[in-house]
């Protein structure tokens, strides 16, 4: 039934929840090739589970089928180790965060600082929307119109929600440089950040409690660790 969501429309997504296995599930299989990595001083990685998984003769077409205990065997022929805990935790079983394994395990952190990411750049620069989904929780196009909430951050918490468009920003005419400016100066200050926006017509005053300053999402080398991600991405 998850396809009929396939289209829906932008509005929402973050409470409905995206394709989410798609992206945890690169972060499983990453994780798992940063363990077998680990555990196999680097002689071993996830192309040699891939090799037996996949390896097969050189035939016609044809289907073969494979069940959770195969993925756990062929795994545990790699590199020994509690593979079948280690998928129920992870797929079986609803977790509060992405499973980070891969990258913390390889050698790096996932940080937030006020220094905007490429992908935010390139979404400002091309595509025309502003996400400040990590800061107040909030995407925008370049006309002020609100594509998404994050319903648990501040924006949502203040009454903001998809379709309706922030016109006033502390008292000054919307516009992206505007809204970030605001957003950044909540880190030197307490003071909430008034958003007049639109909705239908009807015009609100929003009270943002907010104190972040602006938060981008980036990867940190963690110079305690074995760089193994470089090398999952070197391979390929």
């Amino acid at each position: 039934a998850v396809q009929f969501t396939y289209d829906s429309p932008r509005a929402w997504m973050n409470e409905r929840r995206r394709v989410d296995y798609y992206y945890e599930g690169s972060l499983i299989w990453l994780e798992a090739d940063v363990l077998i990595r680990r555990k196999s001083g680097g002689k071993l990685s996830l192309d040699d589970f891939m090799r037996k998984f996949h390896g097969g003769q050189n035939t016609a077409p044809l289907v073969l089928t494979y069940d959770f205990d195969e993925v756990v065997r062929t795994l545990n022929a790699v590199t020994p180790y509690d593979w079948r805990k280690f998928l129920i935790e992870r797929v079986y079983t609803a977790q509060k965060n992405a499973p980070l394994g891969g990258i913390t395990d390889g050698g790096w952190k996932l940080v937030y600082n006020e220094t905007p990411n490429v992908q935010g750049q390139i979404d400002e620069q091309t595509r025309k929307f502003i996400s400040l989904a990590f800061s107040i929780g909030v995407i925008v196009n370049s006309e002020g119109t609100i594509l998404d909430v994050n319903p648990d951050l501040a924006a949502a918490k203040a009454g903001l929600a998809p379709g309706m468009k922030i016109i006033n920003v502390n008292g000054q005419g919307f516009s992206g440089e505007v809204l970030h400016t605001a957003i950044a100066a909540t880190k030197n200050g307490s003071s909430p950040i008034k958003l007049i926006a639109d909705n239908g017509g009807f015009k609100e005053t929003y009270n943002l409690e907010y104190q972040g300053g602006e938060r981008y999402p980036h990867l940190e080398r963690d110079t305690a660790k074995t760089d193994l991600l470089s090398e999952v991405i070197k391979s390929h």
